[in-house]
């Protein structure tokens, strides 16, 4: 019941009011939880629903019973999707699932998604290595896999061409399930012209490997953090190093097949949502989002928060809103002052281009110079979000008078010396230590780049002598 007090007093018509949940606004699913050994972890849950994925590797029959189902894929890295039915038991599937409609024997299905609760353990990358071997053989590229398939069958260290599913610790001592596929195909490197006429009988395999790694969180507030960002992004980097390696040094092979050439590794980091949707790919400390999703706290690329609706306050009903816009063209021409965050990455991009202008892309100087000052300025670009202070006007960097310097390892080098010094601009709200400790530690990247440059004249005189560098 409301009461209100009035100086008036007449006669009211009377009025009602309307509650709604902010999910029912938006259609947001019902969440629930569910117990693992990650904690109790938030997840979608319905019944009917049937999902797949276009690569059907990727859908996974469990032995769980119904009541073990949703835990089943909550504890297996990569799961989105499950759901449960009469005639083929438990299924999930790895990656973004595709939802297939509705059918009458799955009594319960779910799985994860972006709008509910976050979760206790992050999983926030998936990762994809591969190489190609070359070898010399009588056997047709099928029937030869199906060879090295059964001299490698029944290893304990290792499964080929079929998921494997491993629980264990990271190098922080924090639990971790690992999900991996090691896939065995015909393929061969682009640019690669199959054998002449009278040649050797040889074939091309490609080995690719697949990794989705679910990590439970050491803090207990669940909040996200650069720091695990970039652990995590470490982690992703090196997860399959070890199994790569022992492929490439262990793999039996038929005693009629002799391994020619073995291609370099190479690998696409992904990061992605909730749901298994890939969201941007991941190089250098830093990820780039696709379209329609955006920039997390943590560094991640997600999808943006919904907004709520207008509602209109006679009907009840939602308003749809229809907008009309008359343009005017016109040309302006201004001069506008560079923020803070722009002068680094000009610096930044000013650094590559000098470098690949003077070195070439192939340079192997070259990458190992360009590859730390992109991490470096994406670092500290973070931590200028990070420590900005609401309301209050950004300092701006003094520039440091110089000599044009001609040269260019001097300009190379002038470049680095402005990227140290542009970090004195980072705002001071939030952890003093720890913006200490984050401008510290790039600043230490940045001597290790001089360091490098030292060697910048060398590999110059070398370059204009037509030598690799």
């Amino acid at each position: 019941m409301l009461a209100f007090k009035s100086d008036n007093v007449g006669i009211m018509n009377g009025f009602s009011l309307k509650f709604e949940c902010v999910e029912d606004l938006l259609n947001l699913p019902k969440c629930v939880t569910v117990s693992s050994i990650f904690g109790s972890v938030n997840i979608y849950e319905s019944s009917k629903e049937v999902y797949s994925s276009p690569d059907t590797r990727n859908i996974i029959k469990s032995n769980a019973i119904k009541a073990d189902c949703a835990k089943e894929c909550v504890e297996t890295a990569g799961c989105s999707k499950y759901f449960y039915s009469r005639d083929n038991g438990c299924q999930f599937v790895l990656g973004q699932a595709k939802f297939d409609g509705y059918d009458d024997s799955v009594t319960i299905s779910g799985g994860f998604n972006n709008f509910c609760p976050e979760n206790p353990f992050r999983q926030r990358f998936k990762k994809t290595s591969y190489f190609y071997c070359k070898f010399l053989t009588p056997s047709e590229t099928d029937d030869l896999i199906q060879q090295i398939l059964a001299e490698n069958g029944g290893r304990n260290w290792r499964k080929l061409n079929e998921w494997s599913f491993m629980d264990g610790f990271n190098d922080n001592g924090e639990e971790q399930n690992k999900s991996s596929y090691i896939l065995l195909k015909s393929g061969h490197p682009s640019g690669v012209n199959p054998p002449s006429a009278g040649e050797a009988a040889f074939t091309w395999i490609r080995f690719e490997f697949i990794t989705h790694v679910r990590t439970k969180k050491k803090n207990k507030r669940g909040k996200r953090s650069s720091d695990d960002f970039q652990s995590d992004l470490d982690d992703i980097t090196a997860i399959d190093d070890e199994v790569i390696n022992s492929i490439q040094t262990e793999l039996l092979l038929p005693e009629d097949v002799a391994l020619l050439e073995t291609t370099p590794v190479e690998s696409v980091i992904e990061t992605v949502t909730a749901e298994g949707e890939v969201a941007g790919t991941c190089d250098n400390g830093a990820c780039d989002c696709a379209v329609g999703f955006v920039k997390n706290e943590d560094g991640t690329c997600g999808i943006p928060q919904p907004t709520l609706p207008k509602i209109d306050p006679e009907t009840g009903e939602t308003i749809t809103t229809t907008t009309t816009t008359t343009t005017t063209t016109t040309t302006t021409t201004t001069t506008v002052a560079k923020t803070n965050q722009e002068e680094l990455m000009e610096l930044r991009d000013n650094f590559v281009d000098l470098i690949t202008d003077t070195f070439g892309s192939n340079s192997v100087f070259g990458r190992l110079t360009t590859r730390p000052i992109k991490t470096i300025t994406q670092r500290l670009l973070d931590a200028y979000d990070r420590h900005s202070c609401q309301g209050q006007p950004s300092r701006r960097r003094r520039s440091t008078p110089r000599e044009q310097a001609t040269e260019t390892c001097n300009n190379l080098r002038n470049i680095i010396d402005e990227v140290e010094s542009w970090s004195s601009v980072i705002p001071t709200c939030g952890s003093d230590k720890r913006r200490t400790r984050i401008i510290r530690g790039q600043v230490n990247q940045l001597a290790k780049i001089k360091t490098r440059l030292t060697k910048c004249d060398t590999k110059l005189t070398r370059k204009v002598k037509g030598k690799n560098v």
